[in-house]
């Protein structure tokens, strides 16, 4: 099910050829990728990127494509409340970028590169979406760098610099098409901001990675979050399959999503999860379109 064609392309099958393009917002846009994708298909997008070099690509991605009549990209961190931060810019890698707010509360704020395997547009959600590489990338695996800015991912911190930081509510106050997290830990904190919104307007579909996916905290996350926003049936995916598959291999997608609606909407702890990547939405995935 194309998902960004039903809701972006006038007069494609389900869409409405008075509405507005639907909208996409990309939480953890790194350098673009998930954002333009979007924006191909005639997306509105609201991006949010705390980093400074990425974030002046994807700004320039969106100026070549002459995205920038759709696309808004934001350097704010999201939280559960506005306030002051710190980012701590990374040199030599934009997989993760350690994030403290004014009390010295630490997470992530960031998506993995782009590309291939990140940002929620590579792997089988990039083919779903009608996208193929034409070689895909192993997706780096990172761990979280310390708050005093040191890092485990290739890269080094360059020293803190002030973010401002808002709660997602705050700057989007009307229907969602796709809201996509990607943050690398830091999930939590943007979902605590995104209450009103999830509540008072209508997202459809949410893609999120959730890092530590069977931790109790982040098993209620998911639950909470699916019956906040009304959505019934939650997928559970693997992302880097894709970066797996030879470029002329056929993709059987449906045999790497497994519904686990039942799982999280019941509560279930104890049955475990095999994947970070979720797809929650109010409708089943026709994973064979």
């Amino acid at each position: 099910m194309h998902i960004l064609r039903r809701g972006c392309v006038p007069g494609a099958a389900g869409s409405s050829s008075k509405a507005p393009p639907g909208l996409v917002v990309d939480v953890g846009a790194n350098v673009g990728y998930f954002s333009m994708l979007s924006a191909s298909y005639g997306c509105r997008v609201t991006a949010f990127e705390p980093q400074h070099a990425p974030r002046l690509m994807a700004t320039g991605s969106m100026l070549l494509n002459r995205f920038n009549d759709r696309v808004t990209i934001l350097p704010y961190g999201l939280s559960a409340a506005a306030g002051s931060g710190t980012v701590h810019d990374q040199v030599g890698s934009w997989g993760l970028t350690p994030v403290t707010d004014a009390s010295g509360a630490h997470g992530t704020q960031h998506a993995t590169a782009a590309g291939g395997g990140g940002g929620g547009g590579g792997g089988w959600l990039g083919r779903l979406f009608g996208w193929r590489p034409a070689a895909a990338a192993a997706k780096e695996r990172h761990v979280a760098g310390s708050s005093n800015g040191d890092s485990s991912n290739g890269g080094s911190s360059s020293g803190g610099r002030p973010i401002q930081l808002m709660p997602l509510s705050a700057l989007v106050k009307e229907d969602v098409l796709l809201l996509k997290i990607d943050t690398e830990g830091y999930e939590a904190h943007v979902l605590a901001g995104a209450g009103e919104l999830l509540t008072r307007h209508t997202v459809h579909n949410v893609v999120i990675e959730v890092k530590g996916y069977n931790d109790l905290p982040k098993r209620e996350m998911l639950y909470k979050l699916a019956t906040a926003a009304g959505l019934k049936y939650v997928y559970n995916y693997e992302e880097e399959y894709l970066a797996r598959v030879p470029a002329d291999e056929a993709v059987d997608v449906a045999a790497h999503v497994t519904d686990v609606s039942q799982v999280v909407l019941g509560r279930q702890h104890s049955k475990k999860l095999r994947h970070e990547d979720f797809w929650l939405t109010r409708e089943p995935l026709n994973l064979g379109a």
